[in-house]
């Protein structure tokens, strides 16, 4: 294995210093981003009508790999002022452009890039992993919530079938089949008093 091909292994938290302390990138960055800052401030107060852009531009943090995403779009959106000599004739394109061009110089944008990947392996991961075993929790009630109401269910079920069983209907359609019951009683009452009768008779 080549040389620059051997992986290092650097704690994530010192990834930054020791990015500046190989001299990858310069010390100044921070003053360098201000005015990275600036220029990415003015340039999104014209931009063209495009999905793309204004997914980009919702809710984020504008970074060196956005701005690289904006200039391929622009490349489609402003198209018609290019030269012959490729160039673009577009303020817009020329103002990202010059945005991307001072991300690059020493390297700005790889200072920037592994303050974001520190940030998000110190607080966004854990808060990311503690709402997933949140929500796996909320999973794992509701489904044993749901597990007892099927059980219930079906209990509730067996109740009214022995109910209706004593009764003795069906329970499919409980009003009718009662008004049917009702129907039978006269003569059931007819052969209470015939028993009767002939109980009394037989005494």
């Amino acid at each position: 294995m080549q040389e620059q091909n051997i992986p290092i292994d650097i704690q994530t938290s010192k990834l930054l210093d020791w990015v500046i302390s190989r001299r990858h990138c310069a010390k100044t960055w921070p003053q360098q981003i201000t005015l990275i800052r600036e220029k990415i401030n003015s340039a999104i107060q014209d931009m063209p009508e495009h999905k793309g852009i204004t997914k980009l531009l919702t809710g984020t943090y504008i970074n060196y790999f956005h701005c690289l995403q904006i200039i391929e779009i622009l490349k489609e959106t402003e198209a018609d002022t290019r030269s012959l000599f490729g160039r673009y004739g577009s303020q817009r394109m020329k103002d990202w452009q010059e945005v991307v061009r001072l991300y690059e110089k020493e390297n700005v944008y790889l200072a920037e890039a592994c303050q974001i990947l520190m940030r998000n392996v110190a607080y966004e991961i854990p808060g990311i992993k503690k709402s997933i075993a949140k929500y796996e929790q909320v999973q794992h009630d509701t489904e044993k919530k749901e597990v007892e109401c099927v059980k219930n269910a079906q209990d509730f079920r067996d109740k009214y079938k022995s109910l209706a069983n004593q009764l003795g209907i069906e329970g499919k359609n409980i009003k009718s089949e009662l008004t049917d019951l009702l129907g039978s009683l006269p003569e059931m009452y007819k052969e209470v008093a015939t028993q009767a009768k002939k109980t009394k008779e037989a005494s």
